[in-house]
This record gives C-alpha cells, sequence and structure tokens, in this order.
C-alpha cells in the first residue's frame, strides 16, 4: 500500500523547477554544523525527478512526514539528521535522501529543506576508516544503517579594521573593564583573529529499538595577532568546546512522529531568534581568548535540555550556564524555563516561554545607591510570528517580554512587519521593527530597566555592530529598517540602518560616560552585509559598517568622531 502510494505520488504531473533555481528561494544554504543548536523554523520536502525537482503537495507533505517519520520541529541536530537520512534511504523506494540547511538571516532560524530521490534502493555497507583501513576515508571512522562516528574540523580566519573604536574614546567607554588594557581610540587598529576547533562525534541505535545514544566533544583553539579594540597584544587560548551526551526517543505517538530529545553537557542553545537567548551569547569570547569578533565559542558551559515535538507542537525545557571569561570571578549566573509552541509550518508560529533566573552572583544598581538581586528574576516571553500573509509576501514578527521579582518590574517589545518578493529577480524583501527597552525611572520606587540576558546574533539583535559595545540593549528605543536581496546564487546582500534612542535620562547601568545623559539621541548606524556561500564546507562574511554618534554621547563626550568597522571572515567546516 505504501509503495502504491509513494509511486502515485512521484508520477503526479506538478510544476518543476530546476534544483539550482529552487534552492536559494530567498535563503542561503549554510552549513549545517553551524546551526546546532537553533530552531527549526520550517520543513519542506522535495522530490527530485530526473534533473528538477518539485516540493510535494499540503496533503502529500503530512504523508511524507508520516511515512518517512519525520519529526518537523525542534532544535537542529546535525547528527540526528544525518541518521534519519540512512534511515530513508533504508526504504525500497528511495534511491537517495539529503537535507540542507537555510537560513534568511545570519544567526536567525533555520529552514530544513529534504530532497528524495525515489528508485531502487542501494545496498548500504558499513565503511569509515575503522572497516576499512583507509585513511582517505577520513573523517568519516565509522558508518553503517545504525550507528555513526565521525571526526570534525571547524575554523576560521579573519581580518579587522575599526577606525576611531568607540567612537575615539576607548579609555573613557572601557574604565573598569579587565580585559581593556589598551582600548582602541582615535585612528585604525587593525588586527587578524584565527580559531580551528577538532572534534569527534556519533549516533548509535539501542538495538532494533527507537531508542538512540549520541554525543561530541570538541577541544577550540582561538587566537590573535596583535591589538583588538580592548586588548593589547597577541595571544592564543585552548579550551574544551561542546562536550554533551543525549538519547532520542523517536517514533513516538499515534502517528509516529513524535520524538523526546534529551541531553546534557555543554551544548548549544537558542530561543526563537536570539531576543533574549542566543546561541551566539553562549560564551565569552574576548580577552586572552582572542575571539572577539569571530566569536567562535558559542556552546554553553552548562546545558539540560528536553525537547518533545509531535505534528505541529513542541514543548521544551530548558537549564543553561553561559561560559564566562574569568575563572576566578564567575558569577555562576543561570536559567530555568519551559517554552510550549505551536507552529503549522506554513503561516503561524507561536509560543510561550517562562524562565527562571535561578541562581548566580550579581545585582542592579539603583539610583539611590542601593541596589537589587539579580537572582530569582522572572521572565514571562510570548511569541507570534506570522509569514506570507494571504500568500501576499507579507509578515509579522512580534515578542513580549515581562521581568519581575521583588522591587522590578520591567517590560520590552518588538514589531516587525516586512515584505518578501520571492518570484521577483533577485528575491528581494524589505523589513521594519520597531524594538523597546525599558529604562528606569528614578522617580518611581520601582527598578525598570529591562534586563537583556543572553541576546545576540548578527543580522538579529546585534542592533548596530558598533554600538552593541556602547550601550548593549536596555534602555533603548530603536528603529531598523532592513533591504534585503540575492545578486547572484549562493550570495546573499542585507543593507541595515539602525536609529536609537535611550527610553531614559537615568541610564545607571550603562556604561560610566554616559550612566546620566541630557539627551535621548544616541545616534545611528548603518550596515552592509555580505554572506557567500562558496561550499557546502566553505563561507565568506564581509562587513561595513559606520556608527555616528548622536547628542547623547557628544554632550557627555564633545570630541566623539563616526567609528568604522570593516571585517572579512572566512570560515570552514570540515
Amino acid at each position: 500500500m505504501k509503495t502504491m502510494y509513494l509511486r502515485l505520488v512521484f508520477l503526479l504531473p506538478f510544476f518543476t523547477v530546476t534544483m539550482m533555481g529552487y534552492a536559494q528561494g530567498g535563503l542561503i544554504e549554510i552549513p549545517p554544523i553551524t546551526a546546532e543548536g537553533i530552531p527549526i523554523q520550517k520543513v519542506e520536502v522535495f522530490v527530485l525527478e530526473r534533473d528538477s525537482v518539485r516540493q510535494v503537495t499540503a496533503q502529500e507533505y503530512e504523508e511524507f512526514l508520516s511515512y518517512f517519520h519525520i519529526a518537523n520541529k525542534g532544535a537542529f541536530n546535525k547528527t540526528l539528521f544525518d541518521l534519519k537520512t540512512k534511515k530513508i534511504e533504508l526504504l525500497p523506494e528511495v534511491e537517495s535522501a539529503e537535507y540542507k540547511v537555510f537560513n534568511e538571516q545570519t544567526s536567525g532560524t533555520v529552514t530544513i529543506r529534504w530532497y528524495i530521490k525515489p528508485g531502487v534502493r542501494k545496498e548500504q555497507i558499513a565503511k569509515g576508516m575503522i572497516k576499512t583501513g583507509q585513511l582517505s576515508d577520513l573523517p568519516l571512522l565509522f558508518e553503517n544503517n545504525r550507528s555513526e562516528l565521525t571526526l570534525f574540523l571547524n575554523g576560521g580566519v579573519g581580518m579587522f579594521v575599526d577606525n576611531n573604536g568607540f567612537f575615539g574614546q576607548g579609555e573613557a567607554f572601557t574604565q573598569g573593564n579587565p580585559i581593556a588594557d589598551k582600548p582602541a581610540g582615535e585612528g585604525i587598529t587593525a588586527w587578524p583573529e584565527i580559531f580551528l576547533e577538532p572534534g569527534i562525534g556519533g549516533i548509535t541505535q539501542i538495538g532494533h529499538s527507537d531508542l538512540y545514544i549520541y554525543g561530541a566533544i570538541s577541544g577550540l583553539l582561538s587566537g590573535r595577532i596583535g591589538d583588538d579594540v580592548y586588548a593589547g597584544g597577541s595571544t592564543a587560548f585552548f579550551d574544551i568546546e561542546r562536550g554533551y551526551i543525549g538519547f532520542l526517543m523517536a517514533h513516538l505517538g499515534k502517528n509516529k512522529r513524535g520524538k523526546l530529545d534529551v541531553s546534557a553537557g555543554r551544548s548549544f542553545f537558542q530561543l526563537n531568534d536570539g531576543f533574549l537567548f542566543s546561541r551566539y551569547s553562549g560564551s565569552s569570547n574576548a580577552g586572552d581568548r582572542g575571539s572577539t569578533y569571530m566569536s567562535s565559542r558559542t556552546a554553553f558551559q552548562k546545558t539540560a535540555l528536553a525537547t518533545y515535538t509531535n505534528n505541529f507542537w513542541t514543548v521544551k525545557g530548558f537549564f543553561l550556564e553561559p561560559q564566562e571569561l574569568f575563572k576566578d570571578r564567575q558569577t555562576n549566573i543561570n536559567y530555568t524555563g519551559v517554552t510550549i509552541e505551536y507552529n503549522n509550518n506554513k503561516s503561524l508560529d507561536a509560543n510561550i516561554s517562562i524562565i527562571n533566573r535561578t541562581g548566580g552572583k550579581g545585582s542592579y544598581a539603583l539610583p539611590d545607591g542601593v541596589s537589587i538581586e539579580k537572582e530569582g528574576l522572572w521572565i514571562i516571553n510570548p511569541k507570534l510570528w506570522m509569514n506570507n500573509i494571504n500568500n501576499t509576501g507579507l509578515f509579522l514578527k512580534s515578542e513580549y517580554v515581562y521581568e519581575s521579582k521583588s522591587g522590578m518590574s520591567a517590560n520590552a517589545w518588538y514589531i516587525g512587519v516586512g515584505l518578501k518578493k520571492q518570484t521577483w529577480k533577485m528575491k528581494p524583501s524589505l523589513y521594519y521593527r520597531y524594538a523597546f527597552m525599558q529604562g528606569d525611572d528614578p522617580n518611581t520606587e520601582t527598578y525598570e530597566r529591562f534586563d537583556p540576558l543572553l541576546t545576540g546574533g548578527l543580522g538579529t539583535w546585534v542592533q548596530g555592530l558598533n554600538y552593541r559595545k556602547i550601550i548593549g540593549n536596555g534602555n533603548i528605543i530603536s528603529n531598523r529598517i532592513q533591504l534585503q536581496a540575492y545578486p547572484v546564487q549562493k550570495l546573499r546582500l542585507s543593507m541595515d540602518a539602525f536609529f536609537l534612542r535611550a527610553h531614559q535620562l537615568n541610564n545607571l547601568g550603562g556604561m560610566a560616560p554616559i550612566a546620566q545623559l541630557q539627551s535621548k539621541d544616541y545616534g545611528q548606524e548603518y550596515t552592509l552585509e555580505a554572506q557567500y556561500a562558496i561550499s557546502r564546507k566553505f563561507l565568506l562574511l564581509g562587513i561595513v559598517s559606520t556608527a555616528h554618534p548622536g547628542s547623547a554621547i557628544t554632550d557627555n563626550l564633545p570630541n566623539s568622531k563616526s567609528w568604522q568597522t570593516y571585517q572579512l571572515s572566512l570560515f570552514m567546516f570540515l
């Protein structure tokens, strides 16, 4: 019956387009290993028919998910998807299967596209260096239809140039910062950074059950030559990066699409697109680690993650503790939370997260000289995203955050609207976002300054590449305009304009030179980003950004100058 169904599906006459033409589709392919821990926004299924490809219909999509036991949500894990590929290829009607990972923002959520070719199943035999004894099989150590063990090597090299770092006021803006022993100022600061992450990861099926055990461990060497914007001198640093173990229970529920994924250790995590928790804020990279701009370390020091997905629903519990910079000054701040999400894989993605800061040192400074401990903070975070509204290309993204504990009550929210035209040449999109992060009113008893937690992510919640180092994400009102296009295959160009203001003149909790403002106008920043996927193993990223100080800065530091940064990075994934 299933065989007949598949044959009928594969033969249905639908409009087809070439593989290269559809592969872009307003997205850019990224190496799978770069998406570890990032939420899956959408899953698509395509059938390869000779030299063309077509996307399955809505009805077929549901049948494919059931037939192939594809869970369509959760966070991306390369090891699990690699094994799922092997399981699909075991079906007698499938000649080959492949998945690809795409995104539309450098650090945003990802889209998974399955490409399935019908035909006669190819015989699968064990392979890898352990089986064959051939060094040419590396990095694969062992693979059969139930297990995989592989080496991996990630790396990158970048060249960075800043002109008038910190608006030419480096010493003023970095006072009290323990890593800033030689901060940039007027003129040019240029330096290269490099990193390498060798590791090993694998997965195995327990007997013939639906239980799988997986894990990975890696080390990361990073360094720079010369002075960066904060610190002087060359440096190199090596430490463990990822180190986790987990288990997966597959094919749960009546439709066999349920999946329970539990893991613990040093791993990756991102909530939505990073408004509160970004994968790129999981670890510190500055100072002796020599990776201030490449941000090579992203694994949290401690994670415990449990995710159940079924149909369009996801329930996720998490415990997180970020990796801090100095071992002798650990604050040990950690977070425990739960997220309940509904995503229909078409136009609606909604969830709500409830989070508690369950431990750690640190406090919020109040104008009267007292403070409020950070531990015990409660966070409520609902989200509503709508995509391709009424098939017009219009989309909407919005989140709200309420933070509360004794003596504190803070709000933040954003609403963004945009238009994507996937059928137009270069597939352009235009996006406008208004974001509000509350500041503290010193005339009230309640402390109201929003705590941005572990926000971040280039192209999402880095609100100005240079300004982020000055004003963070508290006490900010921002207007963002983004224009994005794909001039050629595999090349994404993004142009961003940020117009930044303070919510309150009281900016206690910000950097010392602007702890009290005379004006609310922080200034503007304009950024051009180019991302080119050279291949599935190499990614080129170029950025030019210029920040212009507003009166909130120049009133306190009259000699402030415009700040430019020029960045070019090449990443590899072997």
